[in-house]
């Protein structure tokens, strides 16, 4: 992926991410700011999503500040934990605890972090100005390290160079490792690298310790399964957190069909799944069609995306009734009074969290992501049913007699 699609898929993830953020939180009274260009400054005491084109961050928190943009100035600004995800991002003068960054372009020209940096991209630049007064772990195609990090250094990227103080141990993995003339490592380095330049200049206290680099076939076929494992085991993680993310959103913003679905989950559990395993199955055989008669394709595309957007709805319908049934059996008893919405999203995230465990079990969490997902379909596909038989008939025009 090239540095400009990598610079509008970075925001890009990071908004989808955050309005779902957003939308869950917004019964908390977080500071929520959005629009093509956000210039946010002044004092801020409770948790703040930002979300812009060109946002500028000037604010003064005492809490986590979350920023989404193409573009991303943090100038003057001071926070707990800041997290940002841009195309470009820029800090000057900032004072920040940690810091989470994921962005193409990244340059830090002046402030520090009173704790650890964290970040990714394509290209990472720490300039002579800025430090890192806890650890710094950073990951892109290229990083060229100025300033002074206190807390030790893990780095892997295309090209590492390394031209200013580090106190603590460095462990580096990369094509091309450059260690300056500047370089001062107060601890252990250990690195990996195809090709290796060091300064007469750079001075290391500590020892030194040189891996091989995976020159034969064999090892680079090892590297390049473990890589592709670990790729694999990242996405199917972000897919299942993403997937959560969403059945929460759908809990918060749509209680009325969740409370109708969880009634057809319990009073008609046999139908409700024999109406998800019909509609899975004869949906995308409508689909084919459909396609096939070439006319019927605008109403294939429209049965499509109905069938793609009820999966997350599926899902949280079933997690919604799963959790409602956990806190009457947990509340039996007691007061039989309906939850607030705050109640909603906790008992259907504790039902969430259950789900998950079961899925990463053998076979038997296939299972039941495959159950739980089917059943759901049916609950939403015969609220869907419902509404339409029973939406009032339009009332017949009146006309002067």
């Amino acid at each position: 992926m090239s540095h400009t699609s990598m610079r509008y898929f970075f925001p890009a993830l990071a908004l989808t991410a955050f309005l779902a953020l957003a939308l869950t939180a917004s019964a908390l009274g977080v500071d929520m700011r959005s629009g093509e260009r956000v210039e946010a400054a002044g004092e801020l005491n409770d948790i703040a999503f930002i979300a812009a084109r060109d946002a500028t961050i000037a604010v003064q928190s005492s809490d986590d500040v979350l920023v989404a943009a193409r573009t991303a100035r943090i100038d003057g600004a001071r926070a707990d934990h800041l997290f940002v995800a841009a195309g470009d991002i820029l800090v000057t003068d900032a004072t920040l605890q940690d810091t989470f960054m994921v962005g193409c372009q990244q340059r830090y020209l002046s402030g520090n972090t009173g704790d650890d940096l964290v970040a990714a991209g394509c290209r990472i630049e720490i300039l002579p100005e800025f430090s890192v007064n806890g650890a710094a772990v950073l990951a892109a195609g290229e990083i060229n390290i100025e300033g002074a990090v206190q807390g030790g250094l893990r780095a892997a990227g295309g090209e590492v160079r390394i031209n200013g103080p580090i106190t603590g141990a460095v462990n580096v993995r990369a094509e091309k490792f450059i260690l300056g003339p500047r370089a001062q490592i107060s601890g252990d380095l250990t690195y990996h690298a195809r090709e290796v330049a060091i300064a007469p200049e750079a001075v290391i206290t500590g020892a030194r310790i040189v891996l091989p680099f995976p020159e034969s076939e064999h090892e680079q076929a090892k590297l390049g399964l473990g890589a592709a494992i670990a790729f694999a085991a990242t996405g199917l993680l972000f897919l299942i957190l993403g997937v959560g993310l969403l059945v929460l959103v759908a809990v918060a913003i749509f209680p009325a069909l969740m409370n109708g679905a969880t009634r057809a989950m319990r009073d008609a559990p046999l139908q409700t799944l024999g109406a998800g395993f019909a509609f899975m199955a004869l949906a995308p055989v409508l689909i084919g069609f459909l396609f096939v008669s070439v006319l019927g394709i605008p109403l294939a595309l429209m049965i499509g995306a109905i069938y793609l957007a009820t999966a997350p709805l599926a899902f949280a319908a079933v997690v919604y009734f799963i959790g409602l049934r956990v806190r009457g059996l947990a509340q039996r008893g007691k007061s039989a009074e309906p939850p607030k919405a705050w109640g909603r999203l906790a008992w259907s995230t504790l039902a969430m969290a259950a789900l998950l465990l079961v899925g990463f079990v053998p076979l038997l969490g296939g299972a039941a992501w495959l159950i739980a997902y089917v059943i759901g379909l049916g609950a939403i596909v015969m609220q869907g049913r419902n509404a339409l038989a029973t939406a009032a008939a339009p009332t017949p025009p009146q006309y002067a007699s």
